[in-house]
């Protein structure tokens, strides 16, 4: 009598099967890389892009999800790639009841090669916030939001680079200061807000591009957690973080300085002509306050996309 195999060993996968593989050998690789983040800044890179890699294995788990070998693995690197997002995802986020005053605030990363200057002023000009905090400034922009009346009390730092940046508020700053790591700036600022005050932070390390930038990078975080933890009031941290959910350093940072997300979806950035398959890289988070849903709107001529949400601060701080 002839043995008979089943239908799997008798007939082989079509040739598309594997070329679907092949294909997933760049997510594949992404996620492994990624892993690596705490020791390599190319793990640190890789890391930004985990949930992407996890989306894109999801045909090829699909077609080999029955084999006993190739369906584990696949398995197995999903889980792997995407339990940091998953942990920030339920993680608690920033929701307040009974709150005595709003704010309304917004971050902008603008470019420094911005070559839309005039139409992006137009639109900064246009927003209805009451704090409004721009990285990648220049002396031009200065001189375009200087006596505005949209928001008569500011912060600028200037300097040579991508690392400029600016704090634009409708309310008077009770005091501001400056923080410098290896030349990055980072602004702080105590805000009237009537009812009670509320201290801002506006951030911009700098990328993840290579071992120094990573180095200064996760140094600027370190900091910022040490200055958002020494604070007491009620306080929102804002700009472009470059950092993801997905990443190592963002889990020491945020576990260490306490400050939690608003509810909802975090809004994709970076770049900004994926719109909304594109990366988390620039936040808004806060301690001992509500945050609104995050809405993510067009900066004109930047590679990144704006964010804007609303604070409500508690009623058990009252303004020095």
């Amino acid at each position: 009598m002839a043995l008979e195999y089943p239908a799997s060993i008798n007939h082989p996968r079509p040739l598309w099967h594997w070329v679907l593989m092949a294909c997933s050998l760049g997510p594949i690789a992404c996620i492994i890389v990624g892993q690596l983040s705490p020791w390599l800044w190319m793990g640190e890179l890789a890391s930004h892009w985990t949930l992407h890699a996890v989306i894109a294995l999801l045909p090829v788990v699909v077609v080999f999800r029955r084999n006993p070998w190739w369906g584990r693995l696949f398995i197995m690197l999903l889980m792997v790639g995407s339990w940091q997002w998953l942990n920030t995802t339920f993680a608690s986020r920033a929701t307040l009841s009974a709150p005595v005053a709003t704010l309304t605030l917004a971050t902008a990363n603008i470019s420094v090669a911005n070559r839309q200057r005039e139409e992006l002023h137009a639109v900064l000009l246009a927003l209805p916030v009451d704090i409004l905090i721009l990285q990648e400034v220049t002396s031009a922009d200065r001189a375009a939001f200087m006596g505005s009346l949209n928001w008569p009390h500011q912060e600028w730092k200037l300097n040579e680079g991508p690392f400029s940046i600016a704090l634009l508020s409708r309310k008077r700053l009770l005091t501001s200061s400056v923080h410098n790591l290896n030349g990055i700036p980072m602004l702080e600022a105590l805000i009237d807000a009537g009812e009670a005050p509320l201290r801002v932070f506006g951030v911009h390390p700098p990328p993840p591009l290579d071992p120094q930038f990573t180095k200064h990078r996760n140094q600027y975080l370190a900091m910022l957690a040490q200055q958002l933890r020494d604070r007491s009031e009620p306080v929102v941290v804002a700009g472009d973080w470059n950092v993801t959910p997905g990443s190592h350093m963002w889990n020491l940072m945020i576990n260490f300085s306490q400050v939690v997300a608003a509810p909802g979806a975090r809004p994709a950035t970076w770049p900004a002509a994926l719109g909304p398959i594109g990366i988390p890289i620039d936040h808004i988070m806060g301690r001992n306050v509500g945050l609104a849903p995050l809405h993510a709107f067009t900066i004109p001529g930047s590679d990144h996309r704006g964010l804007m949400t609303t604070v409500t601060l508690p009623a058990t701080w009252s303004t020095p």
